[in-house]
């Protein structure tokens, strides 16, 4: 048995964009936010990013549009994805079919038998740089395609 079923945790899902900044700590903390208001309990989540720079803060768009729909990511810091993360993960949803492709490639041991691997959505744009409303957007598609996601869950 896993050390985190010890704990109540089921399962383990991996948010992961490229630089742990913008859509996987928005994607967690919005998923977080929809497994407490369904009363899901079971589940823990984290965000990491494929080319990111460990302890970098989420972007100040992220964190306004985070805000506008009730999630707080002032406290986010970024992490790299690495091996260590991935070996107790059950799910690893991804941002793009890139990143996906990079996780199941890169990672190929570190992925245990029954592990998935899916692009959140079918893809996720990347507001790094654009305005706040670029970030709302990216939000709200997410916020549907979390909703999606949590009504396939086991």
């Amino acid at each position: 048995m896993r050390p985190l079923q010890k704990r109540g945790i089921k399962m383990t899902i991996a948010f992961v964009c490229t630089g742990n900044s913008c859509r996987s700590p928005l994607a967690q903390a919005l998923f977080e936010k929809l497994l407490r208001d369904s009363g899901r309990e079971g589940v823990r989540c984290f965000s990491c990013g494929t080319d990111a720079c460990p302890g970098g803060c989420a972007s100040e768009n992220a964190v306004a549009a985070g805000q506008e729909l009730g999630v707080d990511l002032t406290a986010h810091r970024s992490q790299q994805l690495c091996r260590d993360l991935l070996e107790d993960t059950d799910l690893i949803v991804t941002m793009s079919a890139w990143q996906a492709g990079l996780v199941s490639s890169q990672w190929t041991s570190a992925l245990r038998t029954g592990k998935q691997v899916r692009v959140l959505g079918g893809g996720i744009a990347d507001p790094y740089g654009g305005d706040l409303e670029s970030y709302r957007n990216c939000a709200r598609e997410m916020q549907t395609a979390l909703e999606d996601l949590l009504r396939e869950l086991p």
